[in-house]
């Protein structure tokens, strides 16, 4: 399993969690409109139930990413905060609590930093729960990377990487050892990306290349060491680890340009052409390639 994760530490996509998986497509939402209009009434008609209430939310959580706009992303929040108010505290289940938290630091992020605040009470009071769920540490730690609270954060990604059991343990099956693998990966990186904020080089390295020893096939982790090493100088290195991307991705005109814009840094006409060329063959219309081959001519 794969993750897209960009600068900020957004899940692009691939998350175990379907409430961290970015929707944002028209026709889901169209379908969703639908849906919550559905579980409202359900929701109405049978007030006592928690069920349709719990439904209610989590399909509100699952469009708060796509609405467009912040007016929008308002509307979503408010109707999730007023149907968790109707179930009641004592009635909520462990998971709707952390959805809800989680769409709180959503909104911390992009709309509003007050919503921090709340969201942090939401994560303590889901540990005190429960200390052993590695996903509270994990959307904690990655609240607090939102935040620039670096040290905040490589502690709750270690504190979530402690509460997962050893995917080398004989009580695992094969699925869910994959799992494990999976959030790991992801941990790994979580803290590699955190240690490349802080511009602590030699930490971000140890950690992606962790987290590559598990996933030999993750692309992104590539592109994460191969910048790392160009952070430091080392533009072999940064060329290397480009090329490996490129060996397992050849569709990709994004490897073959980084390579040549590379090796013209470095001052190898040659090599740069070449790779620009095979650039142009993958995305002929690209102007940044054609500007390199311009200027390598």
């Amino acid at each position: 399993m794969e993750y897209d994760i960009n600068e900020d530490g957004i899940i692009d996509s691939g998350d175990i969690s379907t409430i961290d998986t970015i929707i944002g497509t028209e026709q889901l939402l169209a379908v969703d409109s639908f849906t919550l209009d559905n579980m409202e009434k359900a929701a109405d008609l049978n007030p006592v139930s928690i069920f349709y209430k719990e439904h209610y939310i989590f399909h509100n959580l699952n469009c708060s990413e796509g609405a467009e706009s912040k007016e929008s992303q308002l509307d979503l929040y408010h109707n999730i905060v007023g149907m968790a108010n109707s179930v009641g505290p004592r009635e909520h289940g462990f998971y709707t609590l952390t959805h809800i938290a989680h769409v709180k630091s959503l909104f911390g992020y992009h709309i509003d930093p007050a919503y921090y605040q709340a969201a942090e009470e939401d994560y303590e009071r889901l540990i005190k729960i429960n200390p052993f769920i590695t996903t509270t540490y994990r959307d904690l730690g990655r609240m607090k990377l939102w935040q620039k609270d670096y040290q905040a954060a490589i502690v709750n990604f270690k504190k979530a990487i402690n509460s997962m059991p050893p995917i080398n343990s004989p009580y695992l099956n094969r699925e869910h050892r994959g799992e494990i693998e999976a959030e790991l990966v992801r941990l790994l990186e979580m803290l590699g990306l955190t240690y490349d904020y802080k511009e602590n080089w030699t930490e971000a390295l140890n950690y992606y290349q962790q987290a590559l020893k598990l996933n030999p096939h993750y692309l992104r982790l590539y592109k994460e060491i191969a910048d790392v090493y160009y952070q430091q100088g080392d533009l072999d290195s940064a060329i290397f680890y480009n090329k490996r991307g490129y060996r397992l991705n050849p569709e990709d005109y994004a490897w073959p340009l980084a390579i040549s814009i590379l090796y013209k840094e470095k001052g190898n006409k040659t090599e740069a052409l070449k790779y620009a060329e095979e650039a142009s063959k993958l995305m002929p219309e690209n102007e940044d390639i054609k500007n390199i081959i311009n200027d390598l001519d």
